[in-house]
């Protein structure tokens, strides 16, 4: 019941997009941002600042987009900030409210792993290919990535296939990801018929 609702609430925000001019709701997205960036506001999957920017340029964390996927998902209620997994990730941490949660909640669900030292690094940019991986598996294609080759390959790979990726080129896997490409890639994950 829970993903048909979220399912109703993006094609009505999708199909207001079409059939009206979308103004930037903030003062520097650029008119080839503003539907991805204004559609995800909108449903409150990203924010801007407090002086009215979104600042599309500036490189996104691992624990601002963990959080930005958990709320995609509509995996964002009955949180609360508790110890994770991660011992780099405390009940207090500062990314948002019940930021911890939504990164245990991201655990839990299996769409962040962390790393080999069982660190998670929030405060680190989150690259393109940790980016696109993380929403391949939020929307329930992870084991067909890893049929396809695993990280990064196989994310890259089964993203394209879906079209998470169209249209978005000159992007190292390595590269941090910058506001304005995730506003892109999540967007374009609004379309994409989820597995999960």
């Amino acid at each position: 019941m829970k993903k048909r609702i979220i399912s109703f609430l993006i094609v009505f925000v999708m199909s207001l997009s079409a059939f009206s001019v979308y103004a930037a709701s903030f003062s520097d997205v650029s008119d080839s941002d503003a539907q991805a960036v204004n559609t995800l506001a909108s449903l409150g999957v990203l924010t801007g600042y407090p002086d009215g920017t979104f600042q599309g340029g500036n490189t996104i964390t691992r624990a601002e987009f963990c959080a930005a996927v958990i709320r995609l998902i509509g995996e964002d209620t009955g949180l609360a900030n508790a110890d994770t997994i991660f011992p780099d990730v405390k009940a207090d941490f500062w990314a948002s409210v019940n930021g911890s949660g939504m990164i245990q909640k991201a655990a839990d669900l299996g769409i962040i792993r962390g790393y080999p030292n069982g660190m998670f690094y929030p405060d680190q940019t989150v690259t393109y290919s940790e980016a696109v991986t993380i929403i391949v598996r939020a929307i329930g294609y992870g084991a067909d990535a890893v049929k396809q080759g695993d990280f990064p390959k196989g994310y890259l790979s089964v993203a394209g296939s879906k079209g998470i990726t169209a249209g978005i080129s000159g992007v190292g896997n390595d590269d941090g990801a910058t506001r304005s490409l995730v506003a892109k890639l999540l967007y374009q994950t609004l379309s994409v018929s989820w597995g999960r």
